[in-house]
């Protein structure tokens, strides 16, 4: 897998994977969440927050964002001490290739990184 920062010539397929993915918690019986607002991606790739995932043949298979801080989710035990992976999208033409796996807690990552 090649990772690299995303470019807003893709951003019809962050939305497609983003769309796809909003209907997969309604079979497993879990919450739905809501759409994401494009600009909010658009501001994401700008301030180059915002990553592709490809495959060695140039699909695009996933994507995710970061960010440094997340006072919403943290309040007070945000501290600026941890990057929080947030909207990890997967193609659905790509399921099943394991694309999360070893992104958490257990992966083996967790040795350098620390993960709330």
């Amino acid at each position: 897998m090649r990772i690299r920062r995303s470019n807003l010539a893709d951003e019809i397929c962050f939305q497609a994977f983003w769309t796809a993915a909003l209907s997969y918690p309604e079979t497993a019986g879990a919450p739905r969440w809501p759409a994401y607002p494009s600009t909010k991606i658009r501001e994401e790739v700008r301030n180059g927050l915002h990553f592709s995932v490809f495959r060695p043949d140039d699909l695009l298979v996933g994507y995710f964002s970061v960010a440094l801080s997340d006072p919403v989710i943290w309040d007070a035990d945000e501290n600026g001490d941890a990057i929080y992976v947030h909207r990890m999208c997967v193609n659905p033409e790509a399921k099943g290739y394991r694309l999360a796996q070893g992104s958490g807690e257990g992966s083996g990552v967790t040795s350098q990184y620390r993960f709330r």
